[in-house]
């Protein structure tokens, strides 16, 4: 029975996340609560003096997203809508005019010369166009003709070798980052505590499995106090980290299955965060937080889900400890509106890791900017959400209802150079 049960948790943590250090720490979506904002049990993973005197008796979020390059999703779209064609095994296929120019488009880069010769031999561009180079140039600026379009149909039919080292190229940098995390617990006047789990994968299409895939899971608790226009408030968490894919191997979708053998890279993570807000006016409040105040991460062994449960000794890594102190800092300005029932706005600006920025100082302003996210927050009839964010160079938008005890929110995003999108959707109980 422990065996299903953690072999379930394992799971439901595992298809998921994107990851850095702490991918639970590090990413933020438009519905997480900024430094400054009270946010109820939400702040108690953000900002403890933001909770203070709030109550929330039960919230369970579960939320989901994935990111990756435009092109990414644009070459799945167009193997799915093309797939006979591109393996050759259709001896009737017909190109459009678009599904020709989005062919080379996207693999043109992993083309050879005479990958675009053979490719576009008895067209209109036999001979004037030659090298990868030139074929990207001219898509740049020209279409393709429906009569063209036929006849590279009928190469790639031909000789289906033609573009198999591009689309095996192509499908090598097709990757994925998801992402899965699931909150639950309570806040009583100020005093809150909480169980997490929280999941990242790099899905890998080459080599169809698994780059990166690390879950987390641990359990948080704060108290947070008004006096007068201050917030105070303290909080702590313990987390438990393992890595499947520590040992830089990956692991195949085949054998997913054995993940219960699979080696895991595992680890401890804790930390004390204590913070503040000020509520410069009553629409107006400033915030600041120090995280890990005393904490760390760190790994600090090498085993497997089986051997962890059989209790078996895992092979121990040796490890320093580190202070990984940090400031964040934040501001938010709600103006109220009449009586605030029938819309309220609030605009805010947070900068993290300010003493790390000392550790590695930036190199640009992109640098800089990489530190700070801005947010708007507008609600309608006090159930209608609406929101919009800027964070580590990509913008987000998003909107949501939240009637009585429900809350369902769905946001997009998309990176400031229009080449990296994503989306991530959030389901809320609350009481």
């Amino acid at each position: 029975m422990k065996k299903i049960v953690l072999g379930l948790i394992v799971s439901t943590l595992v298809f998921g996340l994107a990851a850095q250090s702490r991918p639970f720490e590090v990413s933020k979506n438009s519905y997480d609560p900024f430094i400054a904002q009270k946010g109820g049990f939400e702040s108690l993973f953000v900002n403890p003096a933001a909770m203070a005197g709030e109550t929330d008796i039960f919230t369970w979020d579960i939320e989901g997203g994935m990111q990756g390059k435009k092109s990414t999703f644009d070459t799945i779209q167009l193997m799915m809508n093309n797939s006979e064609l591109l393996s050759g095994e259709s001896t009737a296929a017909e190109l459009t005019p678009a599904d020709a120019e989005q062919i080379m488009d996207l693999l043109a880069e992993n083309m050879t010369d005479q990958t675009v010769q053979d490719l576009l031999a008895s067209t209109s561009l036999d001979g004037s166009i030659t090298t990868p180079e030139e074929l990207i140039a001219y898509l740049e600026n020209n279409e393709i003709s429906e009569t063209d379009a036929t006849q590279i149909a009928q190469n790639i039919e031909n000789d289906p070798a033609i573009l198999e080292d591009a689309v095996n190229g192509l499908i090598g940098e097709l990757k994925v980052n998801v992402e899965f995390t699931t909150k639950m617990g309570t806040l009583i006047k100020g005093f809150g505590i909480g169980i997490y789990g929280n999941a990242y994968s790099v899905l890998d299409a080459g080599q169809m499995g698994f780059d990166t895939l690390i879950a987390e899971t641990g359990v948080k608790a704060g108290y947070g106090f008004n006096i007068g226009p201050f917030g105070i408030g303290v909080s702590g968490d313990f987390a438990m980290i393992g890595d499947f894919t520590g040992d830089g191997q990956g692991i195949a979708l085949a054998d997913i299955g054995g993940i219960m053998n699979h080696t895991m890279y595992y680890g401890y993570a804790w930390g004390i965060d204590a913070g503040m807000t000020f509520d410069i006016l009553p629409s107006l409040t400033v915030g600041a937080v120090m995280t890990d105040i005393i904490g760390t991460y760190n790994y600090v062994g090498i085993t497997t889900l089986e051997n962890m449960m059989s209790g078996a000794t895992p092979a121990k890594l040796s490890y320093d400890y580190k202070f990984d102190l940090d400031l964040d800092m934040g501001i938010t300005w709600s103006p109220k509106i009449g009586s605030g029932k029938l819309l309220n706005f609030s605009f805010s600006a947070d900068y993290y890791d300010f003493i790390g920025m000392f550790r590695t100082p930036p190199q640009n302003f992109q640098d800089v900017v990489d530190h700070m996210r801005f947010g708007a927050h507008m609600q309608l009839l006090s159930f209608i959400n609406a929101r919009a964010q800027y964070y580590q160079e990509y913008f987000t938008v998003g909107a949501g209802v939240d009637l009585l005890f429900l809350e369902v929110y769905g946001e997009f995003q998309f990176k400031q150079t229009f080449d990296d999108i994503g989306a991530a959707a959030l389901v809320k109980l609350h009481f």
